[in-house]
């Protein structure tokens, strides 16, 4: 069996380990996986095999879902949203992998990934190999998704003030870049980043150390 299978995740290098013949065999079975829920989602991450991934997986879907795209996102956002639907979403992503990497991360309706031993069901699944034959469901382009997830940040931040706040892009690089993960992987970005990682630990230690002392 492939070593795409991992302990949160299905994960490889794409076109080698995660072959688009394998990714279609993975989207059937998780569409009977799923085989409880009406409607389930996809948020996908910009790498450049993304897009191909979300298609294959609509593609496979469809017979079996209702297929909610919710465009590029975060897995957060991926998460956030599966608890607002109650859906299943799948995150299309390789997380910190470099940019030969690629995924799916199945999110369950609470908002939880799934546990190794869901992951090895749907791994079971996969090479059982059925295919339907009649398409039951249709894909919808949820616009705007991102913007729930905005809403939701302000409203759970909402009062809190007084506070510094250190960002670290290197898991979304389009945010400053305008890059994708092909162009810009998490692990050059790290690289560049390494330089200025002790400046930086600095100065949020000098902010802490005091904070420290005074309750103490």
């Amino acid at each position: 069996m492939s070593g795409v299978f991992k302990l949160y995740d299905i994960r490889g290098v794409y076109g080698q380990e995660l072959t688009d013949e394998l990714l279609y065999k993975i989207g059937y079975a998780l569409g009977r996986y799923f085989n409880n829920y009406e409607s389930i989602g996809i948020v996908r991450d910009i790498r450049l095999s993304s897009p191909r991934i979300r298609d294959i997986l609509v593609e496979t879907l469809v017979y079996t879902h209702d297929v909610l795209d919710f465009g590029i996102g975060s897995t957060p956002e991926a998460h956030y949203l599966a608890k607002v639907y109650n859906i299943p979403v799948l995150m299309i992503t390789a997380s910190h992998n470099s940019l030969q990497y690629n995924g799916i991360k199945p999110i369950n309706s609470n908002g939880n990934d799934l546990p190794k031993e869901e992951i090895d069901k749907i791994e079971k699944l996969t090479y059982e190999n059925i295919r339907p034959t009649q398409k039951e469901g249709m894909l919808e382009v949820i616009e705007g998704a991102i913007d729930i997830y905005k809403k939701h940040l302000k409203e759970k931040f909402k009062g809190v003030s007084g506070f510094k706040v250190g960002y670290d892009p290197c898991s979304y690089t389009d945010v400053v870049f305008n890059l994708p993960h092909s162009t810009y992987s998490s692990v050059r970005c790290n690289r560049i980043l390494y330089k200025t990682l002790v400046r930086t630990s600095t100065r949020v230690l000098s902010h802490l150390l005091p904070l420290r002392g005074r309750l103490s």
